[in-house]
Order: C-alpha cells, then structure tokens, then sequence
C-alpha cells in the first residue's frame, strides 16, 4: 500500500503572520546589543551593523518605519540569521551559539562522581544508577557498553 501524505493547509492568519516575521526589523545598538522596546530616536543598528536612517523622522515615524524592536529579549519574532549571531538577545550573549564560537566552560568536567555500587531494580527497592543515562543507553543499546572514558565510564 503506497504512503499517502497528510494534507497541508495554510490559511490567511498563517500567511499574516509569516508576513510579519519576515518584515520584522531587528535592532541593536552601537555595541551589537538587542534593542528592547525602541524609543523611536535613538540611533539603532541591524544586525550586521548598519545603521537604519531615521533622518529628519519623528519618532512615530520611525516607529512606521522600522518598529519597536524586539518586545522582550525573549521574544521569538522575526527571522533568525542561520549563522546563529544574535539568535540570544540576552545582553552581551550575540554570538552565544553562533557559528564556530566554542561552548564556554566554567568548570572543568567531573566524570568520576557516579555512585559506587550498580543499580538493584528488585521492585520496592530505590533505584541508584551507577551512570547517567542508563536507561536511555540501555534501551538503545541493548546494554552494550560501547565506550569507555580513561576512567573505565
């Protein structure tokens, strides 16, 4: 019996609002930093730097122009650059997540912390796993354990 596809169907409030994330502008100030709730004066910047003209505008029509900005730092709106650059709105986290930035490490890793006795799931009993994951590992792995750290986890 050959597949069928669900159908797909896209109304109007779904072609609005795809319209409105795709015209969304965002904005940042001079340092690269996500611009909330924009006062309509002040000089903002898009996202590869280049600042918007707001020349001899008012601020409600900058506001026409351009928007507010982002409401909140949070807020999902507009399109995300796929380099991953501004994709955290969060102060000066820009490249959090972008493209070819590392992982920061506060802390250096601790593998060696597991509990020193395996597992008993006699039922009644409390379960302590002598790894993380176990369960997950032992579903998709069938209880093979296919690598091992240099301290034998």
């Amino acid at each position: 019996m050959p597949a069928t596809l669900k159908p797909f169907y896209i109304n109007l409030a779904d072609l609005t609002y795809l319209l409105a994330q795709v015209n969304f502008h965002p904005m940042f100030d001079a340092d690269g930093n996500a611009v909330v709730d924009w006062d309509g004066l002040s000089q903002v910047f898009d996202a590869r730097g280049i600042a918007y003209d707001t020349t001899g505008m008012s601020a409600a029509q900058a506001w026409d122009a351009y928007g507010h900005g982002f409401p909140t730092v949070s807020a999902p709106v507009g399109i995300r650059d796929v380099s991953g650059l501004h994709n955290n709105l969060f102060g000066t986290q820009a490249d959090w997540g972008a493209v070819d930035v590392p992982f920061r490490r506060d802390i250096a890793a601790n593998f060696t912390n597991y509990a020193a006795s395996g597992a008993d799931y006699t039922p009644g009993n409390s379960v302590i796993d002598y790894m993380p994951r176990i369960i997950s590992r032992t579903i998709t792995t069938a209880g093979v354990n296919l690598l091992k750290d240099g301290d034998n986890h």
